[in-house]
């Protein structure tokens, strides 16, 4: 999942809010709810 992070992160420019990150590859809605209190953007 970090690969796709960076991956999603240099061709998007980065991430523009935390409900984005449910578009990274490996990041499902279980995962999300599991990281979300965890992120800021």
């Amino acid at each position: 999942m970090p690969a796709s992070l960076s991956i999603y992160q240099e061709s998007k420019g980065g991430f523009r809010s935390v409900e984005e990150l449910k578009q990274v590859s490996g990041i499902g809605e279980k995962k999300f709810a599991e990281i979300r209190d965890l992120v800021e953007v």
